[in-house]
């Protein structure tokens, strides 16, 4: 989740774009966002001014998701799911396994600080939901229910259980 500079310990509130210091001080406060545009932007959000502009998808970016205080996934109409670093401009994966559009993304509460420390799993979906090895660009497994798009999906914190929601008007828990 965060990587901790030596000498310094940051805490992340609720979600991964509000990063704190150990003293209560504010260090990071980002808003990250999927647009029609086709392109995702961090912004901040106490100027409310773009800091980084990231256009690689060739169709509307739909969804995105913090893995930490500098990565995050975006999904998109164009069948595609790029992993993206705030360091770089072009995706540091780019996953395109899919055959139908991927409407959202969730990063299951894995990796380093969590109870589940050696994985690192991502979730897609679309009328199914995929557990993805993004590291191995490798489907882990498909879990298929739904009768209408999965349009909603989250992970219990331990990374126990996920919950589907679809216009089908059903919540599945796997």
């Amino acid at each position: 989740m965060l990587q901790v500079q030596i000498g310094m310990t940051q805490l992340a509130t609720g979600s991964y774009d509000r990063i704190w210091s150990s003293e209560g001080n504010l260090i990071r406060n980002f808003i990250l966002s999927a647009g029609g545009d086709r392109t995702t932007i961090i912004w901040d959000a106490n100027s409310g001014h773009c800091k980084q502009q990231f256009s690689f998808h060739t169709a509307p970016a739909l969804d995105v998701d913090w893995q930490s205080d500098t990565t995050f996934a975006s999904c998109s109409d164009d069948m595609t799911l790029n992993i993206w670093n705030m360091s770089t401009e072009i995706p540091v994966h780019n996953l395109q396994a899919h055959n139908e559009e991927m409407y959202t993304i969730k990063w299951s509460p894995t990796g380093p600080g969590t109870m589940n420390p050696n994985a690192t799993l991502f979730l897609t979906r679309y009328y199914l939901a995929k557990k993805w090895d993004p590291q191995r660009d490798v489907c882990q497994n498909i879990l298929v229910q739904h009768s209408e798009p999965v349009y909603s999906v989250a992970f219990s914190p331990d990374d126990r259980l996920l919950a589907t929601d679809s216009f089908d008007k059903a919540i599945n828990l796997w």
